[in-house]
């Protein structure tokens, strides 16, 4: 699994829009800097499978210093964040896993999904995001 940055914006009234300067034609939003996280790390990996699938190159990553000498990126990075998106493979595509937890923590688990109206794995998901948010 690689990454690409990204650059994050939200003019006053609008939602947090998310763009790509090494994936031309590669853009995303949000309603919430994790929503658009999320919509972005999904718009990412559908955008390089509709590359390869047309036979295509993927374009190379580049890094945050060999960006910082670009001077479209400099501009376009103005007032905005920079992400760093994790480019998963066969995302939307469903795969069954079997984990194994102690019980007590399980529970634990059920008891915060409840709170929040979500299932097990829904959770579990958007518990995983906010890490790899934070730790990007």
């Amino acid at each position: 699994m690689g990454h690409y940055i990204a650059i994050i914006h939200k003019d006053k009234g609008s939602s947090f829009g998310v763009l790509f300067p090494d994936v031309p034609g590669c853009y995303s939003a949000g309603k919430s800097v994790m929503e658009a996280f999320t919509n972005a790390t999904e718009a990412l990996s559908m955008h390089i499978e509709a590359l390869e699938a047309e036979g295509m190159n993927i374009p190379p990553a580049c890094s945050l210093e060999k960006l910082k000498l670009d001077k479209k990126f400099v501009e376009q990075a103005k007032g905005g964040t920079l992400l760093y998106i994790p480019l998963f493979a066969n995302v939307g595509r469903k795969k069954r896993v079997n984990i194994t937890v102690e019980e007590n923590f399980l529970d634990a688990i059920d008891i915060e999904a409840a709170k929040r109206g979500l299932t097990r794995t829904s959770f579990l998901l958007q518990s995983v995001k906010k890490e790899i948010l934070k730790a990007g």
